[in-house]
């Protein structure tokens, strides 16, 4: 035996065994080289080869070693011998709660002090999301100095969904500390089941017994769940009622009504003691008299009190299960059970049998029959041997453990034998919820005992008298499948299964499943046959037949085969779905909704159904929907098939389905489905409601279909969500970048469409998530046309000129714009082409039959057009160009007014001047010098630029050098004023910028204050080029930091905040940044996140794309996508946060929003004021983050 006294585990030598439990054996062990004793629990030898209770155990270890309170029992190691995990935990010398208030009462100082060292040790497990679930006086140790610590956290788990390791077919925690919550089976449970259990145990210090106490481990649950507390000044009258208060308060029924910390309810105990004056607890509690024996839930099938009806089963829509579909984890389950009525039915009624057989023989006195002494047969319900008596459950007893134990093993063998007994405990395990018990009882009873059908019939009977149903079902079944049944008894199984069937219940169904796992063939066909005046049960028991078979997609060809030859109603079409979804299978789910729609008889609740099902799957697997639907559109009349579009037409799939499947009705599939025209050429909720990769997921089925319009509208839409992944990213502007050579005309005219849906106050934050593409500035111009022509010019020439958008899809433009009816400016692209080298022959004639077209046809019009477009033009390139088609008499006369004094005019262009442009530069220069002298900076800012621009590089060399000297000099001293005036200048209207900036240094503060008037324009053309211009100045020409500060603080004034948030994120990426510039910085951008995240996440995700080791960037962004809604933008900010702490471990802005992302997205108040408190540490944290941290701790605490 690997844990015997003597043997060595280890460094330890087992020395004695303390203890027994339902999960463990308790040792008592030395370690020789640390001279201390050890607790040693080790997992139970029946339980090990199980991997749900090896898990659990395993989770325990875990759980508690991370725990580390002084009132909590710690945990030294973990580790298995011979297979066997155990815990080495401190040993505690001296007794438990329970064993102290069967020697003696606590005194009141001595209740205060244990209640309030395990309030805080409870209220500290929870803060780190601990549950005990098993608070009990025999879990709370006293040493032998009266010192209490929490122990035996054998049922703790984590308090979030999907944590729990337990097994849901035993009823874990004592019956008698256990909270109704609790012993309703919920799984998702909080700190009030811990409260509950805490008053309790408060509840029978003070009044002298717990609250309820019965026959049964179930009768006392259902006490809990039901029965009114029972009054402790009724049964104690000198407990005073400010103590009674806190008693009612704390063990509430529901959990929302108790105290919200276990220390809050021992501060209000001792409040409520203060108040009554009490010195001393009331020696009368321990003379209260115990409860009857017997209680309310009787166990004999005919004395059963009435239960409310069970309400129909109607489940929550399923989401489509992605996956392999799996039914071998639904027949072991199923196969488990026969072992659980040993382990857990007999048990229960054995506690009976022994109580009463004790009472029988009278060797229970009163004086022995204390409260506590009647409970501990009960309270240890969870062991490993229900037949084990151990020497604490009789010590009361007047007879030897030998005896007793002869008297339990006479019992079990009277239950055994008696199919009444049997069939009774079924009927109360069905009753408190244990249905694999109940329905194991009735297997065993069956089997054991076939021919006593009149008390199985009777059973079923009265089980469905009472709303018990799935226990009928269980016993009909079985009768369904046997041999020689008695006529009425068969009949009256039929009827039920008949009524069954037709009422559509997924319970039933998966009761049935559950009992078809075990059957053999012959059985199973025998099943199917039992009911033959019923059509649909073929189908119902073949839809069972599911969760068991080996050959599932057997199963489910013959499930579609039969509902054409069935036709069943859409209500049991939905049933089966909503069974074929909670099982995983969504393919035959999906199937089965859309047979449910286009059925005659469906109803508004089972459309809803359907729809809502079929929109999830939509979202979680849209391949697969979009196939699925398509096919089964294809297989039905366009008409029939129009149903499903009309009953969901807000479902893109089921609109791209309908043109997939019928393509000759429908005709090409236009990306305009994908909006409602009643949202007045706003993106449509569909749209919108879709991620990134979803739409991705679309735009990959149109390319397989080579559809590329719409490929590349789903591209551009995937672009401008907000959870756009990296990849998703990547390929989107790949697949456009390959439509410039591949499908320029319809880059270039979906793009257009698209930018035409965004709302006009949207569509600066939409360009700056799109690509930094000349088609994108191409689309834009189209859609500017109509409402600001010469804004739509100035994109173009943008597009053109600065991106130098290839002749290809210059050429491109000009189709759209033609075709669509914008000769304007299909003539300003084709005059572009006209110009480029690489035009090729064919493509330059249909360039000049078009100009050609225009002289003789719009000739004013065309005039217009290129006179602006020379008016980008130097003279020599504008005289080359009208050279290149002297024939079109309005290029010659466009030349001649923009022009008028041909190669002098560009020269001296009056548009380059703010003064009389008949003053010198010698004169100009003059006056800036002399308002230098005089500090009027502006002033001079402003005439040295002009002279600058003016001058020639040669002759008047001398002066250029003195007015670079004064702007490099105001560069250091006046950042701010010389990027403000350099702005002023260049956003003159009439000024040639391109010339400008030419004549211009080729200095930061230039591209710096361009990027400031191409914000601040208000085009969307120059919602790239300011970002190209800025890191012009910040990387290129290494603007310095006061300047970029500077630009920033101007941007800010004027209400450019897109502009102010890329500035401040470049500020914040220099070196060496003072305090006080960084804290302003930073505020901002936060500030920004919160007022318009969606303006914020696309420049600050543009930002770090292009810095992607600016620890700053990747901290603001992950506080844009923490604080989205979206669960694909919060999976993007945890990698964020996390990059930015391995970029920067002494960042106080990356915890601070660490902590943000901890408290909100995962809910970790502990991680989050970890981090918090870590930024508060940090010796350089900004003001503004010391301001929000203490804040969040406050609110935290």
């Amino acid at each position: 035996m690997a844990f015997a006294i003597g043997n060595n585990v280890g460094p330890y030598r087992i020395v004695d065994q303390i203890g027994q439990g339902g999960m463990a054996t308790v040792y008592k062990a030395y370690h020789a080289n640390l001279d201390r004793y050890v607790a040693f629990k080790v997992l139970h030898p029946a339980f090990k080869e199980d991997p749900g209770f090896l898990e659990r155990f395993k989770r325990e270890a875990q759980i508690i070693a991370r725990l580390e309170h002084p009132s909590i029992v710690p945990v030294y190691d973990f580790a298995d011998h011979e297979n066997q995990p155990y815990l080495v935990m401190k040993f505690i010398e001296g007794e438990t709660l329970k064993a102290r208030l069967k020697r003696a009462p606590l005194t009141l100082d001595e209740t205060v002090t244990t209640l309030e060292a395990v309030a805080n040790a409870l209220t500290y497990a929870h803060r780190q999301g601990v549950l005990h679930r098993d608070i009990k006086p025999s879990n709370i140790m006293l040493d032998t100095q009266n010192t209490p610590y929490l122990t035996d956290f054998g049922l703790a788990r984590i308090a979030q969904v999907g944590e729990s390791t337990l097994s849901q077919d035993m009823m874990l925690g004592t019956p008698q500390y256990m909270s109704p919550e609790q012993a309703k089976g919920m799984r998702d449970l909080g700190p009030g089941t811990d409260i509950y259990s805490l008053g309790v145990v408060l509840y029978e210090i003070v009044v002298g017994r717990v609250p309820f106490s019965a026959d049964t481990p179930y009768a006392i649950v259902h006490d809990h769940i039901y029965k009114p507390l029972p009054l402790p000044t009724k049964i104690n009258p000198e407990v005073p009622d400010e103590v009674e208060r806190v008693l009612l308060k704390a063990l509430a029924k529901e959990p929302q009504d108790r105290y919200e910390s276990a220390v809050e309810m021992v501060a209000a105990f001792e409040a409520a003691v203060q108040s009554a004056g009490m010195t001393e607890l009331s020696a009368a509690r321990y003379r209260a008299p115990a409860p009857p024996v017997l209680s309310t839930a009787a166990t004999a099938p005919g004395a059963i009190s009435p239960q409310p009806a069970q309400t129909p089963f109607t489940p929550a829509i399923p989401s489509p299960v992605t996956g392999t579909a799996g039914s071998s984890a639904s027949r072991t389950a199923y196969r488990r059970r026969a072992n659980l009525w040993i382990l857990s039915g007999f048990g229960s009624l054995l506690v009976l049998c022994l109580a009463s057989m004790f009472v029988i023989l009278g060797a229970i006195s009163d004086d022995n029959l204390r409260p506590w002494d009647i409970t501990d047969a009960e309270e240890e319900t969870e062991t490993d041997d229900p037949l084990n008596v151990d020497a604490s459950v009789v010590e009361s007893f007047n007879t030897t453990v030998d005896q007793a134990q002869g008297i339990v093993e006479e019992a079990a063998g009277s239950v055994a034998n008696n199919p009444a007994m049997v069939m009774s405990g079924a009927r109360a395990h069905i009753e408190t919820g244990n249905q694999n018990v109940a329905f194991s009882s009735v297997d065993y009873a069956f089997e054991r005992w076939p021919d006593e059908e009149s008390l199985y019939a009777e059973t079923a009977a009265a089980a469905a008298d009472d709303g018990y149903t799935d226990l009928t079902l269980w016993i009909y079944l079985h009768f369904l499948v046997m041999d020689d049944v008695d006529g009425a008894i068969q009949a009256d199984a039929e009827a039920f299964m008949q009524t069954t069937v037709q009422t559509k219940s997924l319970e039933a169904l998966e009761v049935t499943a559950l009992f078809m796992a075990e059957l053999t063939p012959a059985e199973t066909e025998a099943l199917v046959n039992s009911i033959p005046d019923e059509p649909f049960a073929p189908l119902f028991f073949t839809m069972a037949q599911l969760l068991i078979s080996d050959d599932p997609m057997a199963v489910q060809q013959n499930l579609l085969f039969m509902l054409e030859e069935l036709d069943p109603s859409s209500e049991f079409l939905a049933m089966m779905a909503r069974f074929a979804a909670t099982n995983g299978y969504p393919d035959l789910a999906t199937l089965l909704y859309l047979n449910a729609l286009v059925h005659a008889d469906v109803s508004d609740e089972v459309r809803a159904d359907a729809a809502a099902f079929l929109m999830a799957g939509q979202e979680t697997d849209p391949d697969l929907t979009l196939e699925l639907t398509s096919g089964f559109m294809a297989e039905r009349p366009f008409q029939e098939a129009r149903i499903l579009t009309d009953t969901m037409p807000n479902m893109p799939a089921m609109q791209w389905a309908l043109s997939l499947s019928h393509p000759d009705e429908v005709g090409p599939l236009s990306p305009n489905f994908f909006l409602l025209e009643e949202n007045d050429g706003q993106f449509s909720e569909d749209l919108a409601n879709q991620s990134g990769e979803e739409l991705a997921a679309y735009a990959n089925l149109a390319r397989v279909k080579d559809d590329h319009p719409t490929a590349i509208w789903l591209y551009l839409a995937a672009l401008v969500q907000d959870d756009v992944t990296p990849d998703v990213r990547e390929e989107a502007e790949e697949y456009l970048a390959a439509q410039v050579e591949a499908n320029p005309e319809h880059l270039i005219g979906i793009t257009a469409q698209f930018l035409s849906q965004v709302p006009p106050d949207e569509r600066e934050t939409v360009m700056a998530a799109l690509p930094d593409e000349p088609y994108v500035l191409l689309a834009l111009s189209i859609v500017q046309l109509g409402v600001d022509p010469q804004a739509a010019y100035e994109t173009a020439n943008a597009a053109i000129e600065h991106m130098e958008a290839p002749t290809r899809l210059v050429i491109a433009a000009a189709h759209v714009t033609n075709a669509q009816g914008y000769p304007e400016l299909a003539t300003w692209y084709y005059l572009a082409a006209l110009g480029r080298d690489d035009l090729p022959g064919d493509v330059r004639d249909e360039v000049e039959d078009y100009l050609l077209e225009q002289d003789a046809n719009n000739n004013e019009q065309a005039l217009t057009i290129a006179s602006d477009y020379m008016g980008h033009l130097s003279y020599a390139e504008a005289e080359t160009l009208a050279d290149m088609l002297p024939e079109a008499d309005f290029l010659q006369q466009a030349l001649a007014e923009s022009f008028p004094t041909g190669a002098e005019s560009s020269a001296s262009d009056d548009r380059t001047m703010l003064d009389d442009p008949s003053r010198s530069i010698t004169d100009v220069a003059a006056s800036a010098a002399e308002a230098a002298e005089q500090g009027e900076y502006d002033v001079a800012i402003s005439l040295y630029l002009h002279v600058l621009v003016r001058a020639a590089p040669e002759e008047d060399a001398d002066i250029r050098e003195e007015a670079v000297a004064f702007l490099d000099r105001m560069a250091a001293v006046e950042p701010g004023l010389l990027v403000s005036k350099t702005a002023q200048f260049l956003g003159q209207p009439n000024l040639n910028r391109d010339a400008a900036i030419t004549a211009l240094p080729n200095e930061a503060y230039v591209y710096l204050a361009l990027s400031l008037v191409q914000a601040s324009e208000g085009r969307l053309s120059n919602a790239v080029l300011y970002i190209n211009s800025a890191n012009t100045a910040i990387d290129d020409l290494q603007a310095t930091t006061l300047l970029i500060a500077s630009t920033a603080g101007i941007a800010e004034a004027q209400g450019l905040n897109q502009a102010a948030v890329w500035y401040y994120l470049a500020v914040l990426g220099q070196d060496n940044v003072p305090s006080e510039l960084r804290n302003q910085a930073g505020e901002f951008v936060a500030g920004a996140v919160v007022d318009n995240r969606a303006l914020a996440l696309s420049v600050i995700t543009a930002f770090a794309d292009r810095y992607s080791d600016n620890a700053y960037a990747l901290s603001f962004l992950a506080l844009a996508q923490t604080t989205s809604s979206r669960s694909a933008l919060q999976r993007l900010a945890h990698n964020n946060i996390n990059a930015a702490v391995e970029l920067d471990e002494t960042l106080a802005e990356a915890y601070l929003v660490r902590g943000v992302y901890n408290g909100e997205v995962l809910g970790d108040t502990n991680a989050a004021r970890t981090d918090w408190e870590t930024a508060l540490n940090l010796d350089d944290a900004p003001e503004w983050v010391v301001r929000e941290a203490t804040r969040l701790l406050s609110e935290t605490e």
